[in-house]
């Protein structure tokens, strides 16, 4: 099943085709899926997935797919873009080890999408 993330304002941010990997629509690998819990490729715990959102380390949310459920109120939908060209995935890192699950927040991250893929 294919889902497309969109961020708090709709704008579709990137998909992901085969139930494990992130790629933003320029066609760059950004992370992975793993057990409800979203990881860089160096292994890096970035947040949750959960219910077709994806919540940032604190538990609030960043994104959501068209098939999320609860959370905040969604805004609608902008169209998406076309797919780039995939780049290869990076090889993937030994994964930290899984914080404790933080309570789900029903207020938006105040986490940019960007800093959130990198690390910051």
């Amino acid at each position: 099943m294919e889902f497309t993330f969109y961020d708090r304002n709709g704008r579709p941010y990137c998909y992901c085709q085969d139930e494990e990997h992130l790629y933003t629509f320029g066609g760059q690998p950004v992370a992975y899926l793993h057990d409800e819990s979203v990881y860089s490729f160096s292994g890096r715990h970035l947040g949750w997935f959960l219910n077709g959102w994806i919540y940032d380390s604190s538990g609030h949310p960043l994104l959501f797919s068209e098939h999320a459920t609860g959370g905040p109120g969604k805004p609608g939908r902008a169209g998406r873009p076309g797919k780039a060209g995939r780049a290869g995935r990076p090889g993937k890192g030994g994964r930290a080890g899984r914080p404790g699950r933080p309570g789900l927040s029903g207020s938006w991250s105040t986490v940019t999408v960007e800093s959130f893929f990198s690390g910051i």
